[in-house]
């Protein structure tokens, strides 16, 4: 038995053997093309829409419970920001960047969640702020005012040295 157990210990060393041979004669794998793994150079050029403005006002939403969902009252046309909105941000729009500018200027209100998480700005500090604003994925609803899944707010300057 023992020269049983050495011949197949020998045949399984040869093919093994000849496996890495194999393998080291094969030529690599191509690389995949460019445009597969090229990542965008900057993640905020995904915004759906993108636009400067400046902060009008920003004030605690007046919220109210209807069954199991939060009503928010703002001003009308109040667009809704992720799912836990509990301030009202006023934006003069100046310049809009990417989306329909007719659709985007003059003055908009948004429900964020809050001027730090948002605007990356504590709330005394947001009213008078030129910021450069960047919604991301506008949510389908079926009644009530539009909504976008994430709002984020940079210094213009800021934001350009990122692109």
């Amino acid at each position: 038995m023992p020269s049983l157990r050495l011949a197949v210990c020998l045949l399984v060393a040869s093919a093994l053997a000849l496996a890495d041979a194999a393998c080291k004669d094969r030529a690599p794998d191509p690389a995949p093309p460019a445009a597969a793994t090229k990542q965008p150079d900057n993640p905020l050029d995904q915004a759906d829409v993108i636009f400067e403005g400046t902060v009008k006002s920003l004030e605690m939403a007046e919220t109210e419970m209807k069954g199991s969902r939060r009503i928010i009252h703002g001003p009308p046309g109040l667009i809704l920001v992720g799912p836990d909105p509990l301030w009202v941000l006023v934006v003069s729009v100046e310049r809009v960047r990417k989306g329909v500018a007719a659709e985007w200027s003059g003055e908009k209100a948004f429900a964020i969640h809050s001027p730090a998480r948002d605007l990356g700005l504590d709330r005394d500090k947001a009213p008078g702020a030129r910021l450069e604003f960047y919604l991301f994925e506008p949510l389908e609803e079926r009644t009530g005012p539009p909504r976008f899944s994430m709002l984020q707010a940079f210094p213009p300057s800021a934001a350009g040295a990122a692109e």
